[in-house]
């Protein structure tokens, strides 16, 4: 017995039309949330890409008279939309001396889209005994840093004024 083709074809067309028509006749309320999910998954894809406003961490440094390393806090904070600009302000214990040198100052990032940013910047000093910093550095990662300083007392510039730093920073 064979199929009689005009019930074949028949079936076929409310099977296919059955398939492709009822996914047309969902709900708004189903629409509404498809849409509110794409938005906030937009909004949250926007903030993970921005840049954080401020920045605080830990270092070590071989900065002192006598101490193998000397332990640092570091807090910075941006101070343009663009993040080329840092306010920081950093704190150094010096053992030796049983001190701490305090500074205040600014971190430039003039080439903010390479992968691993660089930077260099100037910092004042809190007393007459850590007058000001020059600095430079390269972020390894959004949590770790490396950095050479200069510290000086006096205006002027010596290879014996240059010490490194290791840090690690968590922004928020």
């Amino acid at each position: 017995m064979k199929p009689k083709p005009k019930k074949t074809a028949i079936a076929m067309i409310t099977l296919l039309l059955l398939v492709f028509v009822s996914p047309v006749y969902a709900s708004p309320q189903a629409d509404e949330e498809r849409i509110t999910l794409f938005l906030a998954s937009q909004q949250m894809l926007l903030e993970q890409q921005a840049p954080a406003d401020a920045k605080a961490g830990i270092f070590l440094t071989n900065y002192g008279s006598e101490a193998e390393l000397s332990f640092g806090i570091h807090m910075e904070t941006r101070l343009d939309p663009k993040n080329q600009f840092r306010l920081m302000a950093e704190g150094i214990y010096l053992k030796e001396k049983q001190d701490i040198a305090g500074f205040l100052g600014v971190k430039v990032l003039p080439f903010r889209a390479l992968p691993r940013p660089i930077y260099v910047g100037l910092a004042f000093g809190s007393s007459e005994k850590y007058r000001y910093q020059l600095f430079g550095g390269l972020e390894v990662t959004e949590s770790i840093y490396i950095e050479l300083k200069c510290f000086n007392k006096n205006l002027g510039f010596s290879k014996d004024d240059i010490f490194g730093v290791v840090g690690f920073q968590i922004p928020f």
